[in-house]
């Protein structure tokens, strides 16, 4: 998926699906570096504490692909639908990149 004119990756959305309380699921992004230059990541947050991102590197080299692993944490003794976001930010000028997790706590 073209996510700019920097970048593809294999979603924009996530969903979990059913997730137990307490639960922890794992998925994995995919980032391909479209131009012939390194890219560099200057920032990649989650808008919860329950959403970590895992990654082994910051620097994306040109025509590469790299792998984050993104983990929730599905809240203890809490049923409800979550929508939460991973924000990237790359050294380009297409910035920033929303991608957006869902679930239901069961």
């Amino acid at each position: 998926i073209a996510v700019n004119s920097l970048l593809n990756a294999n979603w924009l959305e996530y969903d979990f699906g059913d997730v137990y309380s307490g639960e922890i699921k794992e998925c994995q992004l995919l980032l391909t570096n479209k131009t012939n230059t390194v890219l560099q990541i200057k920032s990649l947050t989650s808008s919860c504490s329950c959403l970590k991102i895992l990654k082994d590197d910051d620097i994306i080299p040109p025509s590469k692909t790299i792998s984050l692993r993104i983990r929730l944490q599905a809240p203890k003794h809490r049923q409800a639908e979550v929508k939460q976001y991973i924000v990237l930010i790359v050294d380009g000028k297409d910035n920033p990149i929303l991608f957006s997790i869902t679930a239901s706590i069961v």
